[in-house]
């Protein structure tokens, strides 16, 4: 988004727009890439697990005076491969947690890629670089404060008006738990949003924040090494 704002609208200049167009492609594949070798491999039901499975069940039934039906070994292996879905909508729409993420990795790379595009403006106005750092910080505790107003609202209709009701349904904020990572994750945002106003400020937006998209590639190394969420030579190659 940022760089079809920057090169297209606002027209900046580039040493070789062919050059740069197959530049943008190359890395839009390279995300289609990262994303498929990505995904975790299938795990096969064995019949190891589908013995632990059937003894587990025996077990609390047993546990609780019934007997339990019997079932067939085709239909437990179909019930744990069936992936979890998640519904919106009153049930009118249903995702399963991969489908979710790419809807939110979607939506983030719409807004995302639009966030600074106010800064295209307001340095023309004489403001940039660090000048530009309150104004964005205000604008964002603004959106954030609504959106918690607006989710209140929300649960306050649907628990027919109840306000302490409504209150217990906002998210916790287990702040005993979340302080130190949330301050950590918090403070790092910060400083690389600071690095992309920085750059979109003195490169534009078409190459400034094009170039912060190497966050992707340090993210995923994260993945891979610290985390181990991509396992195999041959999948981490690809990837």
């Amino acid at each position: 988004m940022s760089f079809i704002w920057g090169i297209l609208i606002f027209e900046e200049p580039v040493k070789n727009i062919t050059q740069t167009g197959l530049a943008f492609v190359t890395l839009g594949v390279g995300l289609v890439g990262m994303s498929r070798y990505s995904k975790p491999p299938k795990k096969p039901i064995s019949e190891n697990m589908e013995q632990e499975e059937e003894q587990t069940e025996e077990d609390l039934e047993t546990a609780k005076g019934k007997i339990k039906p019997a079932s067939s070994n085709t239909d437990k292996s179909a019930a744990l491969k069936k992936p979890k879905k998640y519904f919106f909508f009153g049930g009118k729409l249903a995702l399963t947690r991969r489908q979710l993420g790419i809807v939110g990795a979607m939506i983030n790379g719409t807004w995302g890629g639009l966030n600074l595009i106010p800064l295209h403006f307001a340095k023309k106005e004489g403001f940039g670089g660090a000048a530009y750092l309150i104004s964005y910080s205000c604008g964002s505790m603004i959106v954030n404060t609504g959106m918690w107003v607006v989710y209140f609202i929300y649960f306050l209709h649907r628990r027919q008006y109840n306000f302490a009701e409504a209150l217990e349904s906002l998210p916790e904020w287990h702040w005993d738990k979340l302080w130190m990572p949330g301050f950590l994750a918090g403070g790092l945002y910060s400083m690389g949003n600071f690095g992309s106003i920085l750059a979109v400020t003195y490169l534009g937006q078409g190459v400034g924040f094009s170039l912060c998209q190497v966050q992707i590639l340090v993210s995923g190394l994260w993945g891979i090494i610290y985390f181990g969420e991509i396992r195999g030579r041959e999948t981490i190659m690809k990837w």
